[in-house]
C-alpha cells in the first residue's frame, strides 16, 4: 500500500487492524480497573467496619474499668531487663491504691518512666478490682481503621499492579514471537531488494 493510500484510508476514518494482545491488553485493563474500584470500596468498608468495632470496645472498656491514683511502693529499677510493650519500653512496679469500694489494694503495673517510690501514678482496675490496661480511645479506634482500610488498599493496588505486569509480559512475549516470524518471512524480500537495489 502506497502513502497516499494510507493517508486516504486515515483521512476516511479507517483504522489499521489491531492486534489480538492488544485487545487482550484493553480488555485486561477494563477488568483490572473495574477490580480496583472494587477494592478501594471493600477497602473502605474494611477500614470502617474496623473502626467501629474498636471504637465499640473504647466504648465497653470505659464502661467497665476505673482509674484510680496508685502509689509506687519503691523506686523503678534501671531498665536493664526491659519488657517491651507495643515498642515502649518498660518495667513493672508494685504499687498500692483504694478500689472503687474503698479497699487498699496492692498490684504491679508497667511503666517506661524512671520514678521514685511514693509518686502518684494513674492506674486502671476491671470490675473485680484487677488492674488493667487503660481503655482504648476513640482516637486509637480511628487509626486502626484507618490503617486497616488503607493496608487493605495497598494490597489490592499492589496484586492489581503484578496482575497488569504479568499480563504485559505474555502480551510481549508475545507480539516478540510473532514479529520474529513475520521477519523470517519478509526480512529475506527486504534484504534482496535492497542487495538489488544497490547493484543498480
Amino acid at each position: 500500500m502506497s502513502s497516499d493510500q494510507s493517508y486516504q484510508r486515515r483521512r476516511a476514518g479507517q483504522r489499521m487492524p489491531r492486534r489480538v494482545t492488544d485487545r487482550v491488553e484493553d480488555a485486561v485493563a477494563w477488568v483490572l480497573a473495574s477490580l480496583g474500584l472494587v477494592g478501594g470500596i471493600v477497602a473502605v468498608m474494611i477500614g470502617l467496619s474496623t473502626y467501629a468495632d474498636r471504637l465499640e470496645r473504647a466504648r465497653a472498656e470505659a464502661a467497665s474499668r476505673t482509674p484510680a491514683a496508685a502509689v509506687l511502693a519503691q523506686d523503678t529499677p534501671p531498665l536493664t531487663t526491659p519488657v517491651s510493650r507495643g515498642g515502649v519500653t518498660s518495667v513493672r512496679v508494685p504499687v498500692r491504691w483504694t478500689g472503687s469500694d474503698g479497699v487498699a489494694r496492692v498490684g504491679e503495673v508497667a511503666t517506661g518512666a524512671r520514678l521514685r517510690a511514693g509518686d502518684t501514678v494513674t492506674v486502671w482496675a476491671d470490675r473485680d478490682h484487677h488492674l488493667v490496661a487503660a481503655p482504648l480511645e476513640p482516637g486509637q479506634a480511628l487509626v486502626s481503621g484507618l490503617v486497616t482500610g488503607g493496608v487493605t488498599l495497598i494490597l489490592v493496588a499492589v496484586a492489581l499492579r503484578a496482575i497488569w505486569w504479568l499480563v504485559c509480559l505474555c502480551t510481549l512475549a508475545r507480539n516478540r514471537a510473532r514479529w520474529e516470524d513475520e521477519w523470517r518471512v519478509v526480512g529475506p524480500l527486504w534484504s534482496g531488494r535492497a542487495v538489488g537495489g544497490s547493484k543498480s
